[in-house]
């Protein structure tokens, strides 16, 4: 099961890192990452079981930059824990703004081999997304991630608070 992902320099995300359960609910307005985070983690999914590479246009677009930064390099780690032993993959894709090409500088990768388990059916875990705050009260306080984007542009992460449960269909409005 994924439990952190750092992304530094991908979309609106920067130094960014979240905490993840088998159950995350990512929620928050339009423009704070949630779909970023949906994307880098299907990209790295793709480049890890060999379906993509990081040069192909597709998986880390120049575009993909964050716009305010002037670095070429991405950063991404994942923490992943298989049993009871916990893996880090930490990955930095430069890019060549003129040519939009994308290359690897840093691929650490010691545990590759036992990453099919989190790749494959063998592991179940679910990272939704939502405008919806209330959503939480359905779903229960310890699986929503609330990502807010700051006045400098940083996005952070917080656990929402909630109510006392989800509202009581029985009772007159």
């Amino acid at each position: 099961m994924i439990q952190r992902l750092y992304v530094n320099n991908y979309k609106c995300l920067v130094n960014f890192e979240l905490r993840l359960q088998e159950l995350s609910l990512l929620l928050g307005p339009s423009g704070v990452g949630k779909t970023a985070v949906l994307d880098i983690m299907f990209a790295l999914r793709r480049l890890l079981s060999g379906e993509a590479r990081v040069m192909d246009a597709d998986v880390f677009p120049t575009r993909t930059l964050t716009r305010w930064q002037n670095r070429d390099i991405q950063e991404f780690e994942i923490e992943v824990r298989l049993e009871s032993d916990t893996f880090t993959y930490r990955l930095e894709v430069e890019h060549e703004r003129a040519s939009k090409r994308a290359r690897i500088s840093l691929d650490l990768q010691p545990w590759l081999m036992r990453l099919e388990d989190v790749c494959g059916d063998a592991v179940q875990q679910a990272v939704l997304t939502s405008h919806h705050p209330e959503l939480i009260d359905y779903l229960g306080s310890e699986s929503g991630v609330l990502l807010r984007r700051e006045t400098s542009g940083l996005v952070t992460t917080r656990r929402p608070e909630v109510s006392a449960g989800p509202p009581d269909s029985s009772s007159p409005s």
